[in-house]
């Protein structure tokens, strides 16, 4: 026993030094990586999904009748045929108009013909309001840049400018559009 005393005094007089050495850091697994491909997908998918009901690819309804978003539909034996109507399309043509431009110095001039497109029912109240939309057409031209007619997409925007002052002029909703049948800039 004298022999066991010994050895656990020489134990414990020893002292045994032991150092416990931490990491400084933890290393992270991943790091932004994983992250940064999830937001990417997200937002493809976000996009994908998005693009695929506004161009009609997914159809909406059936996902809003699942859920009870859409309006109730009437069966089909209690449902009423659209009406038929049947206007038929009608055309007035406006007389060829020569607006005079002056553009950087040079004298220029713009060619128009147009013809405005109604149905049957309203040509009456449209040719009522020929002179005043002829009058409206030149008056707008006039005041136009000339630099903007020489632009590749004029013509459409001067479509709708010219579209719009014709059905404020005509006081009808019944111009359904206008049709430029001779533009030319000399």
């Amino acid at each position: 026993m004298a022999a066991v005393q010994g050895s656990l005094e020489w134990m414990m007089s020893d002292q045994v030094e032991v150092e416990i050495v931490e990491d400084e850091e933890p290393k992270k697994k991943g790091g932004k990586g994983p992250l940064l491909i999830g937001v990417v997908l997200a937002l493809l998918l976000g996009g994908g999904s998005f693009y695929g009901v506004y161009a009609g690819m997914v159809p909406v309804e059936p996902v809003a009748e699942m859920i009870g978003l859409a309006p109730k539909k009437a069966h089909k034996e209690h449902a009423l045929p659209p009406p038929v109507v049947e206007n038929k399309t009608a055309y007035l043509n406006l007389d060829p108009m020569a607006i005079s431009l002056k553009h950087q110095g040079r004298h220029r001039q713009l060619r128009l013909k147009l013809s405005i497109e109604t149905d049957e029912k309203h040509l009456p109240e449209v040719e009522h309001a020929k002179l005043r939309i002829v009058d409206a057409i030149n008056t707008m031209l006039r005041s136009i840049d000339p630099g903007e007619l020489m632009d590749p997409s004029a013509m459409d925007r001067l479509r709708a400018q010219i579209l719009f002052r014709i059905r404020l002029v005509a006081e009808t909703e019944a111009v359904n559009d206008l049709l430029i049948e001779e533009y030319v800039v000399i």
